[in-house]
């Protein structure tokens, strides 16, 4: 809009006008969701991905545009914050191993891959994952680094100390710290690149014998994983489960989502093992969208609340791939595609922080939306994510069990948005009215037992169920009751034209000084108009301002206009005029106060 008719104002995409009860007197009933502080479920361990393995550590630490895109994957005030990197135990293809033969331990830098490391670190990345691929080419049964092979039986010590001398010589000469090890890459899987067949006795069998011992024996205290499974299984790991060393040696049990659903690994959770998503992509369509984007979010719901995952990590972070294996796509013209799911992803990654628990929320509250939610024990901070994944808006009250809170945060992503962050909402009561555009990811935050800020009194409310508190109004008006995609939040009750040309209604209140009205519009804003007069027959334009739209369900936005400063004195009348627009309907007042 011109300056002339509106000053806008980049701030809040606010959820909702709040109506206090679960069942307005304006709106239809609305489902209710209710956090429950108290109710615990799993530790987050964090969000990340891969970039130091492989080629893509050399891509990335070649780009021109590196540290930006550093930035947006490992920043938790410029980007979404990932707080594991995943990185690969170099085995002599496409990146150097530290034992290239039986006798010769080489530690030369890697600068591409340690540049990577120190740099995620720099940027808040809290731990650091290490996956073998393929052991070294002389400790196979077939010499070859690619197409599967097996760990020959006589070097099973060698890879023990192999490992143990991999985390002790990072921290020694490049001054990394490996926080997990994980044994082996997809074992089931005899890949064209490098890649080792894995049993689960061969997993028991050296847990227990070669790993754990060497790994005490080094003082180490890193943590070790396995699995890893290309298929979201633990299947493969029956026969350690069944050996109490091996057991004994294993922190977290690792899985690939290429293929299963989010089921939980019953047995690892009941011995107190901690569970991985360490790998999961989609090599088949390019798409960067925000369908996309919210797809990967409803997959990252799932496992937290399906799989009871403590970690969630995406395959590549960046990477030339013009398919979607990587959350930010480089061009070779130096650009970059920041793609929705890298976004998407960063509702949970940015604001979940390692530490935090997951607690009780309804997970589905009603129609395409879910819930899940987080606290930080310490500090009593926790987010609230919610992601719909159809096209509809969904409206839901949300009421808080064993804590109070008085403002919300939002921080947004979808088509417009991404992980924009408005200004706080408040509480009427304890309790939200919040609404979920259609194909959105929001993340709320929030910190327990802040008090409710005060309510603002008005001198008049109008919620346009009738026409009583208008003074007078010109001839093409209706009171519209229709909701079409929950586009306007339950409310059942609405002025808009019935001909699309100038309209106007008049309020009447003594000296008035501000107002709130809530205006919902089709696709783009035109033609509306705020006017003053003290006589009620010489009118001023009036400037007025508002907030950040917000999407709501098909194609309708919804803005809270206010005036820009407090209104002249004696003004006793204001008019607001819908004029222009394609379509007599494209604009309707769905609630006005004023003071």
């Amino acid at each position: 809009m011109r300056k002339k008719l509106a000053k806008v104002v980049t701030g809040m995409l606010t959820l909702s006008m709040v109506f206090g009860n679960c069942v307005s007197t304006k709106a239809a009933d609305i489902p209710c969701a209710t956090l429950e502080w108290d109710t615990l479920y799993q530790t987050i361990d964090g969000f990340g991905l891969s970039q130091a393995c492989d080629v893509y550590a050399d891509q990335i630490y070649e780009f021109g545009k590196r540290d930006e895109v550093m930035d947006l994957l490992f920043s938790q005030e410029n980007g979404i914050g990932a707080s594991i990197l995943r990185s690969e135990v170099g085995n002599g293809l496409n990146m150097p191993t530290i034992q290239p033969d039986p006798q010769t331990w080489d530690f030369t830098p890697y600068k591409p891959e340690q540049w990577v490391m120190k740099e995620a670190r720099a940027r808040g990345v809290e731990k650091m994952m290490s996956t073998v691929w393929s052991p070294p080419a002389w400790m196979k049964t077939t010499g070859k680094i690619t197409s599967g092979g097996r760990l020959k039986k006589e070097c099973y010590q060698d890879f023990a100390q192999y490992l143990a001398n991999y985390i002790k010589g990072y921290k020694e000469h490049h001054g990394v710290t490996i926080d997990a090890v994980s044994i082996a890459n997809e074992p089931e899987y005899a890949a064209m690149w490098q890649s080792c067949l894995w049993s689960g006795q061969d997993f028991a069998d050296f847990l227990a014998n070669n790993l754990k011992p060497t790994f005490e024996a080094e003082g180490l205290d890193t943590d070790i994983i396995v699995g890893e499974e290309g298929t979201w299984t633990d299947k493969r790991l029956s026969e350690v489960y069944a050996n109490s060393q091996a057991m004994e040696a294993l922190d977290i049990v690792g899985g690939h989502f290429y293929h299963g659903s989010p089921t939980p690994f019953e047995q690892a959770q009941q011995n107190g093992k901690r569970v991985w998503e360490t790998e999961v992509s989609d090599t088949l369509h390019s798409d960067t969208g925000f369908k996309d984007g919210v797809k990967w979010a409803k997959y990252v719901h799932d496992f937290m609340t399906k799989a009871n995952a403590n970690a969630f990590l995406y395959w590549l972070g960046a990477s030339y791939k013009t398919n979607n294996e990587s959350l930010i796509r480089l061009k070779e013209d130096g650009s970059y595609i920041a793609a929705k799911r890298l976004f998407s992803f960063g509702n949970f990654s940015k604001f979940v922080r390692p530490g935090y628990v997951r607690i009780g929320i309804e997970e589905n509250p009603y129609g395409n939306l879910y819930l899940s939610a987080y606290k930080n024990p310490e500090t009593g901070e926790f987010a609230i994510v919610a992601v719909n994944d159809g096209k509809n808006n969904e409206t839901i009250k949300l009421n808080l069990q064993g804590i109070t809170c008085g403002q919300l945060t939002p921080h947004i992503t979808n088509d417009r948005y991404d992980l924009q962050t408005f200004s706080p909402i408040s509480s009427v009561n304890g309790e939200y009215q919040i609404s979920v555009s259609g194909y959105t990811t929001i993340t709320y935050t929030g910190v327990a037992n802040t008090a409710e800020p005060e309510l603002k009194e008005w001198r008049m409310k109008d919620t346009l169920d009738n026409w009583d508190r208008i003074s007078t109004r010109s001839d093409g008006w209706m009171l519209e009751g229709n909701n079409p995609y929950n586009a306007f939040d339950h409310d059942l009750s609405r002025a808009r034209r019935t001909v699309a040309s100038a309209q106007n209604i008049v309020y009447k209140l003594d000296n008035m000084k501000e107002f709130e009205a809530t205006i919902y519009y089709y696709k783009v804003l035109e033609g509306l108009r705020f006017e003053i007069s003290q006589d009620g027959v010489n009118w001023e334009p009036l400037e007025y301002m508002y907030e950040a739209p917000m999407l709501t369900g098909g194609y309708w936005e919804k803005i809270i206009v206010k005036p820009v400063g407090e209104l002249p004195e004696g003004v006793n009348y204001l008019k607001i005029v819908f004029d222009q627009g394609k379509q007599a309907w494209d604009k309707h007042l769905s609630n006005i106060s004023i003071n």
